[in-house]
């Protein structure tokens, strides 16, 4: 039992060690677009409009901390805000044109610096497939 234990931690630490580094390698490629890694996380959160709330949990930040990194996005002409069409009280933020060459910039570096790169396509899914398991 001692041996699956050990097993186990040294995979644990493993996984812990590649978000880290992914971690880190969303950060850069964030910052080689101009963007902080929460406004990021938010424009990623945006394939199609969503309400602050939405956004917010998706994000995983207080709605209202979200606030000010959407007004900057929105300075930057990467989202609009707009009343919704069924209750004019709530919020929806949408990429601009703008917000979607920025996204696509963003995952083109993440892409293609990440070390996830180094693996064949073979790797990739078998990798994929594993992460599955695990998100479930």
């Amino acid at each position: 039992m001692a041996e699956v234990s050990d097993e186990l931690t040294e995979i644990a630490e493993a996984v812990f060690d590649v978000a880290r580094v992914l971690a880190a390698e969303f950060e850069r490629a964030a910052a080689g677009i101009g963007l902080t890694k929460q406004q990021a996380l938010v424009l990623r959160a945006l394939p199609e409009p969503r309400t602050m709330a939405e956004l917010a949990a998706i994000v995983g930040v207080d709605p209202s901390n979200l606030s000010d990194v959407v007004a900057r996005l929105e300075e930057l002409r990467l989202v609009v805000r707009r009343s919704a069409a069924t209750d004019r009280r709530v919020r929806m933020v949408t990429l601009t044109a703008a917000g979607r060459r920025a996204v696509q910039r963003f995952l083109d570096d993440l892409v293609g610096a990440t070390k996830l790169a180094r693996l064949d396509a073979g790797q990739r899914r078998q990798l994929r497939d594993l992460l599955s398991l695990l998100r479930s």
